[in-house]
């Protein structure tokens, strides 16, 4: 006999039962599920996008370029195109000889939001310090608003 003969309608049976299980444990696991699935990738696309914010801003001077996804300090978020995000921080050294300005940190801090299915990425950011304004041109810094895509 099935279920569809006792004239119950068909119910989806969980595999995980949930034992009273708090929203904040929900979201802890949730959040390692996303580290676990999406922290390698974030890592990796934070490398890029510093090497590539370096070519913008100093292209002849950009160096020691590395980048950090803080994706432990924070949380990864999911976004109903199947994209997720995570904060992260862009830093690089760079100068200009024809400003006089010598070599400094510059930072960029913001967000990556990574498309999984087109494998698209983009880095967005939220503020930026004081030697990245030095040593920009007015065509790097509009290119930095528009936001870093990478594909």
């Amino acid at each position: 006999m099935t279920f569809s003969s006792c004239g119950t309608p068909r119910q989806s049976i969980s595999t995980r039962p949930d034992y009273g299980e708090s929203e904040a444990a929900r979201r802890a696991r949730r959040q390692e599920y996303l580290r676990n699935q999406y922290g390698a990738t974030f890592e990796r696309l934070a490398q890029q996008f510093a090497v590539e914010a370096s070519r913008i801003v100093s292209p002849s001077s950009g160096r020691d370029a590395k980048g950090t996804a803080e994706i432990y300090s924070s949380e990864i978020e999911e976004y109903e195109g199947g994209a997720v995000s995570c904060q992260a921080t862009l830093v690089w050294q760079a100068r200009d000889l024809w400003k006089g300005v010598p070599y400094d940190w510059c930072e960029l801090v913001g967000n990556i939001y990574y498309f999984p299915r087109t494998r698209q990425a983009k880095f967005v950011y939220s503020s930026r310090n004081e030697q990245l304004v030095r040593v920009s041109s007015k065509s790097a810094l509009k290119k930095l608003d528009e936001g870093i895509v990478l594909k």
